[in-house]
Formats: structure tokens, sequence, C-alpha cells
């Protein structure tokens, strides 16, 4: 009867160790899950920023444009 309470144990102890082991492997899935969407998150926003940024510099690029070919036109009208 010794034997089999120690096949129990051992195959309880086993069990354990996989229940452990599986926990162990989940928690680190959703540690890189989450890690991975807040990647995901930040490179959408850097392009968001980006696209913002350009359409600023793209409107000032104008408004110094208009600025000059006012400048041009006060010069003329003087002349």
């Amino acid at each position: 009867m010794d034997l089999f309470k120690d096949i129990r144990d051992a195959s309880n102890e086993i069990g354990e160790s996989i229940h452990d082991a599986t926990d162990a492997i989940k928690k680190e899935a959703e540690k890189d899950a989450k890690i991975a969407m807040e990647k995901a998150r930040l490179f959408a926003l850097k392009h968001e920023l980006k696209n913002e940024i350009q359409s600023m510099i793209s409107d000032e690029k104008e408004d110094i444009e208009n600025c000059v070919s006012s400048l041009d036109q006060i010069e003329s009208i003087l002349k």
C-alpha cells in the first residue's frame, strides 16, 4: 500500500508542478501581451504626432510664402 501512496504523492507533486509552470507561463504571456499593446499604442501615437507636425510645418511654410508674396507686392507698389 505504501507504493500506491508514493505513486499518488508523486503524481500530485507532478500535477502541482505542471499547474505552477502553467500559471507562470500564463503570467509571462499576459505581461508580454501588455507590453506589445503599449508598444503598438506608442507606435500609433508617434505616427499621429508626426502627421500633425508635418501639417503644422506645411501651414507655416504656406504662411511664410504668403508673407513673402505680400512683401513683393508692396515693394512693387512702392517702386
